[in-house]
């Protein structure tokens, strides 16, 4: 039997990713990467992602106009196709 559990707004990666709707790996890359803030918790290390860390880091990938002048919004998918 499970015990009822109080809304947390801290995430795990695999919530996060649920939430935002991309893959895991994307997700720690960009922690890696410092462009999504994390805590590190307990004695494991377990990562945490609070909601509102998340959901700037969402903010920030919007595109306005994707006919704007700029960087080219195809070259993540790109760049995955030339994967071996």
């Amino acid at each position: 039997m499970t015990t009822p559990t109080t809304p947390t707004p801290w995430l795990t990666p695999r919530e996060a990713a649920a939430r935002a709707k991309v893959g895991r790996n994307l997700l720690y890359h960009a922690i890696k990467t410092g462009k999504l803030k994390a805590a590190r918790l307990g004695v494991r290390n377990e990562l945490r992602i609070h909601e509102e860390w998340l959901d700037a880091w969402i903010g920030a990938a919007v595109i306005v106009n994707p006919d704007a002048p700029g960087p080219d919004v195809r070259t993540f998918a790109s760049a995955r196709a030339r994967r071996p």
